[in-house]
């Protein structure tokens, strides 16, 4: 049974603590910074406190408690404020009708080649990055969006997008407004939001620029507990004129805001947490933020999600679950604009990319370098401050080794014969390692006094002698 007065014991149950952090983390799909931070707080205070117990230094009681304390206390931590990702066909994707701030963050290491887009071929080489809507949501609460299922009208000129998909999805994505979509079984014309699930396959989509219908008023609600808050924030941003005001929206989330995958938690409200005091976080924050400083403005505006590519292979757009987006769509009077107020360039996003498939290739490397340089710490620390090894190292160094086949009794009892006057202290270290091996009565560090008095009887006839 384990025992947290064994230090063998200790050590297995701060290494399994660990592992199980670790594990944790990795299917929470965090970071190397995060690794890094368990590793520091967590695995080096507890090693650091059982070493001082190890040496005598009044801390033998607490050495082997303060390890499990802070074990546990860091494993319960890390999975009390991480959240579980269970994958599923919509999380997989990147698309769900259920939205809670957060989500997007373990797609965006996910590089899976969800389908290609290939613009019209009227259209030239002028699309630069598109933007494939999924899901609409209306009112926000504590970190949560409610899916929108809305009438769907278009006008405007007509263009034609063929989607190839490789996975199957929870909504057919799809670019503007769309008007009639083609699949080799048939077509029909959606007349609401959001389009029904869509299998792999190819796809012919009509669509207009923008939608024009779904009641603006609907999408003016703001969480009256923080209304306050909004409003003396958006008059800050207000300008003259639409345009205006999204720029300045723009710039401020650019100047001010830190694009990160991993923005942290505070209490209460997430979305407030983000706004007003971390300043950092990705693509649903910023868009989420904007859309409520726009609503309490008294500009209708609502969160979209779906899919984003800047990606480009010849003719065509690749798709990725990596391209998991959240921004904005923004009443004018007469139809709905897409905003996206998440402060990254195509550079920016190309080298992000770039970071996360280095990051998912080096993850399992360093992990395992972790585990193997952990695994050889514990074990010379406990060679180095085991009192039976230091015992051993203190005869060899007088020339009287323990053979292999010697049990420590065996090894005791040819010491006895050879070294007369440490028979008494000789006696004392055998019997109480039998006591703590076999008969489990405390640890090792019941050693350490036998094994000084042996040290000082050495001093004190090297002394004589010399």
């Amino acid at each position: 049974t384990l025992s947290p007065h064994r230090e063998h014991d200790v050590l297995q149950i701060l290494l399994l603590s660990f592992l199980l952090v670790l594990l944790r983390l990795i299917q929470g799909n965090c970071s190397v910074i995060w690794l890094l931070l368990v590793l520091l707080g967590g695995l080096l205070p507890g090693m650091y406190f059982w070493q001082l117990s190890s040496a005598g230094r009044g801390l033998r009681a607490l050495g082997p408690l303060a390890v499990l304390l802070v074990s546990g206390g860091v494993s319960l931590l890390v999975f009390h404020y991480l959240p579980w990702s269970v994958p599923s066909s919509w999380s997989v994707t990147g698309l769900s009708p259920f939205f809670d701030l957060g989500d997007f963050a373990p797609l965006k290491r996910d590089h899976t080649l969800l389908g290609r887009l290939y613009p019209p071929e009227t259209s030239g080489n002028t699309f630069r990055r598109v933007y494939l809507s999924a899901f609409v949501y209306t009112k926000y609460r504590r970190g949560h969006w409610s899916l929108a299922v809305l009438p769907l009208e278009c006008k405007g000129r007509k263009e034609d997008f063929r989607l190839v998909l490789e996975e199957p999805l929870p909504a057919l994505p799809y670019p503007g407004c769309p008007v009639e979509i083609r699949t080799p079984h048939g077509h029909w014309y959606p007349k609401r939001l959001p389009l029904a699930p869509a299998g792999p396959g190819e796809y012919r989509l009509l669509s207009c620029a923008s939608p024009v219908s779904a009641e603006p008023s609907l999408f003016l609600d703001v969480p009256e507990e923080w209304k306050e808050d909004l409003e003396d924030l958006s008059r800050t941003l207000q300008g003259k004129t639409l345009a205006e005001t999204l720029q300045k929206m723009r710039l401020f989330f650019q100047r001010h805001f830190t694009y990160s995958l991993s923005p942290g938690r505070g209490r209460g409200d997430p979305l407030r947490y983000f706004l007003f005091e971390s300043r950092r976080g990705f693509c649903e924050h910023f868009a989420s933020a904007a859309t409520l400083l726009l609503r309490s403005l008294g500009i209708p505006a609502r969160l979209v999600t779906g899919l984003v590519s800047d990606e480009r292979d010849g003719d065509h757009f690749l798709l990725r679950a990596s391209g998991a987006h959240a921004w904005v769509e923004v009443w004018d009077g007469r139809k709905w604009l897409l905003f996206d107020p998440t402060p990254l360039s195509p550079p920016r996003l190309l080298l992000l990319r770039g970071l996360l498939v280095l990051e998912d290739l080096l993850k399992p490397l360093f992990l395992a370098f972790l585990l193997v340089l952990v695994m050889l710490w514990l074990q010379s620390l406990r060679n180095r401050k085991d009192p039976v090894n230091e015992f051993l190292k203190i005869f060899e160094d007088l020339g009287e080794k323990r053979e292999p086949h010697e049990t420590l009794g065996e090894y005791v009892a040819r010491l006895m014969k050879r070294h007369p006057h440490l028979s008494k202290e000789l006696l004392e270290f055998v019997n109480t390692y039998h006591e703590v091996v076999f008969g489990e009565k405390g640890s090792k560090d019941r050693l350490r006094v036998p094994l000084k008095e042996i040290k000082a009887r050495i001093q004190r006839q090297a002394k004589g002698s010399g």
